[in-house]
């Protein structure tokens, strides 16, 4: 294939299958950003020195971000040109899909040696769900693959041409600088340079040294801007306690999350059969112990528990076959050895985090796809093009119904913030609300004010506070509480069957809340339970 025909396919692909969401309201963590974004263009140097309201408390951004800045510092670029809104926004980020096709093609050439296999790998990750809703807001995730594929692939090719090593470094670095699951570069390439024998020359060792070096100048950067606590803060954040239980929670959740946001799940098992019916069975034992679990001790219903079990079932399935091959990849060093390695090596990673979510896994979704792809060449190919085509196509049609759910669920924010703001002030009363993400942003744009725990006093008879269910909820303190009357509940009912968060249908694309009816390891889950609640209270 031509390259003009590869580069366009990937163009058309990459943004014209977004361009239907280009106005989808600002959602989750985007306002966070734009937060950030607008403290960059204000002091460059010191991007989070401003003060939020978080979780009810007023403080400092640096004690509750828990990225690097590097997508922000983008973002503050883009909205310097554009202002904050939403269609340039986006449209500004859809360069990033479009690079990571680009480097997803080059990455696929070095496994598969077929173009047109290439291109269909690339398109696969493309149209896979976590990199097409992922797509839809301006947070980090995207750009971090984008740089982490483009480090891979520099990296495999720094062993034919050692500058590449260094270009290999670069990206490792910026991946880093974007989001901390950057660092999970750094044990990859190391054990692929022992893997290799490649350890006793220095020039590989670029490829780990630049991010090491980049993470080291940040560190200092912030120490003296923000001390200590911003490290410690992080890290509490970021883990919490470590219990084993929670830590097998969550590696059973990214788990779930892969098989289901990955390639179409029942894809997964399009294999042979016959020599590996132990380790289906194997895969099937935990995969029914866990969705047993969940149903019994966190309120999932017989259905959600059932499409649990089956989206751990495909993966672990995936992943138990390879694992048999372990032994003949190490003999026969294979390359393959290292995509296993990549795609555990961050399951385990993000198991150690407070929460778990889609965005955290999508970094192995690239090598789920190339060992999907490789796995069932082996026994099916010829016949196997036709069915990854297949694969191709529903995994299309299901990550687009999936981000059409997620937009209306980012849009019924911006509805109702409006909405209720309208209805409820007036000249003699102020509007107060709870929670945070894209609702906090429109309800702040209308003129309302988040609700301070420790600043009740000020609160006035009359007065409106607005408390969703959904977006990161925040206790209100009990003094509060008493002068507090319900005047309205609002359901916001939606008659499209899919949601991305919602605690009662068990589904948490970005986040596995750990709050009651909130903890499960659904990525998407399909209901018409209401997309959210508002409840609307006066103060007596």
């Amino acid at each position: 294939m031509k390259k003009s025909s590869i580069i366009g396919v990937l163009f058309i692909f990459s943004v014209l299958i977004n361009l239907p969401f280009l106005s989808q309201a600002f959602h989750i963590d985007d306002s966070f950003n734009l937060y950030i974004a607008r403290q960059i263009n204000h002091d460059p140097a010191n991007p989070y020195n401003e003060n939020i309201v978080y979780n009810g408390l007023l403080q400092k951004i640096y004690q509750v971000n828990a990225n690097p800045p590097l997508d922000d510092y983008i973002l503050a670029f883009f909205v310097r040109m554009f202002g904050e809104h939403e269609i340039p926004l986006h449209l500004c980020f859809l360069i990033f899909p479009f690079f990571i096709g680009i480097f997803m093609f080059l990455l696929s050439m070095e496994f598969l040696e077929d173009a047109r296999i290439a291109l269909i790998a690339a398109v696969l990750l493309l149209v896979s769900p976590a990199v097409v809703v992922m797509s839809h807001v301006i947070m980090p995730d995207i750009p971090l693959l984008c740089f982490y594929l483009a480090a891979v692939y520099f990296f495999l090719k720094g062993e034919s041409q050692p500058f590449f090593y260094l270009l290999a470094g670069v990206f490792a670095a910026l991946a880093c600088l974007t989001k901390y699951t950057g660092i999970t570069l750094i044990p990859l390439f190391a054990l692929c340079l022992f893997f290799k024998q490649n350890a006793r020359r220095a020039i590989p060792w670029f490829a780990v040294v630049i991010p090491i070096l980049a993470l080291y100048g940040w560190y200092l950067w912030s120490l003296c801007l923000y001390s200590s606590h911003y490290w410690t803060t992080l890290a509490s954040l970021e883990t919490g306690r470590d219990k084993v239980l929670r830590i097998l929670m969550h590696f059973m959740a990214n788990i779930v999350y892969i098989g289901g946001c990955s390639v179409f799940p029942l894809s997964l098992l399009y294999m042979d059969w016959r020599p590996v019916l132990k380790r289906f069975f194997i895969a099937g034992i935990i995969a029914l112990y866990y969705a047993a679990f969940l149903h019994l001790n966190f309120d999932h219903s017989l259905i959600q528990a059932v499409f649990v079990g089956v989206l751990a079932f495909v993966t672990f399935s995936f992943l138990i076959v390879n694992l048999g091959h372990l032994k003949t990849w190490l003999l026969a060093r294979s390359m393959r050895l290292f995509l296993f390695f990549w795609i555990v090596e961050v399951l385990v990673f993000n198991s150690f985090f407070l929460h778990t979510a889609v965005k955290y896994n999508i970094l192995c979704i690239p090598a789920v796809i190339l060992l999907f792809i490789l796995t069932f060449r082996d026994s099916l190919w010829p016949k196997g093009l036709a069915f990854l085509l297949l694969t191709t196509i529903l995994t299309g049609i299901l990550s687009f119904s999936v981000a059409v759910g997620d937009e209306k669920f980012a849009n019924c924010y911006r509805e109702y913030a409006r909405k209720i703001y309208s209805q409820y002030k007036n000249e003699n009363n102020q509007v107060y609300f709870t929670g945070h993400w894209g609702w906090e942003y429109y309800l702040s744009q209308q003129g309302a004010r988040p609700l301070l725990s420790l600043g009740y006093n000020n609160i006035q008879a009359g007065d409106i506070i607005v408390i969703p269910s959904i977006p990161w909820p925040q206790p209100v303190s009990k003094t509060l509480q008493n002068r507090l009357r319900l005047i309205e509940d609002i359901p916001v009912n939606s008659r499209y069957p899919l949601r991305t968060m919602n605690g009662f249908a068990k589904a948490f694309f970005y986040a596995n809340y750990n709050f009651p009816h909130f903890t499960g390891a659904l990525p998407y889950s399909f209901s018409v339970t209401p997309l959210e609640h508002f409840d609307i209270y006066q103060v007596q």
